[in-house]
């Protein structure tokens, strides 16, 4: 809607909305979720940084296996208790008490289970006193695992 006389307002009205670099409105004020992207980039940008002046300082023994600086979060497993994350670890390896290990190194003591049975990565899960502790489990399935269970 034109207004006889305003052909000089338009003009500028319409050349200052087309401008990106002008925000007004809701446009011009910040928002928690801007505000959050700003904090973000300053911070993985001053991280970022801070790595590469001190990885130019690095050994070469180290600097050859280019290794990034990452920051994620911790994983959920390594806020568990530290014997129950070694059983973790131990399942996820298979570097452990094992039998196994024992006779392959003619072990006279191959240690068992006090349940009896031979230690395994999976008895680890299927013996019955780990079963009683099941509620304790990170990221269990919904049901115990059964020992007859077929793969």
């Amino acid at each position: 809607m034109k207004i006889v006389g305003n052909e000089l307002a338009d003009q500028l009205a319409d050349s200052e909305a087309k401008d990106p670099h002008q925000p007004y409105g809701m446009a011009a004020s910040p928002t928690r979720s801007g505000i959050r992207t700003v904090g973000r980039r300053l911070l993985e940008h001053t991280r970022d940084t801070w790595w590469q002046d001190k990885s130019s300082r690095l050994s070469a023994w180290y600097t050859q296996w280019q290794l990034p600086y990452d920051t994620r979060r911790t994983p959920a497993a390594l806020w568990l208790p530290r014997r129950i994350l070694a059983k973790v670890l131990m399942i996820r390896s298979t570097h452990g008490d094992f039998e196994w290990y024992h006779r392959k190194f003619n072990h006279e003591d191959t240690s068992k289970c006090l349940c009896g049975r031979p230690k395994t990565p999976e008895h680890l899960v299927f013996c019955k006193r780990a079963t009683t502790h099941f509620k304790k489990w990170p990221l269990r399935p919904i049901v115990p695992l059964a020992q007859d269970r077929k793969a």
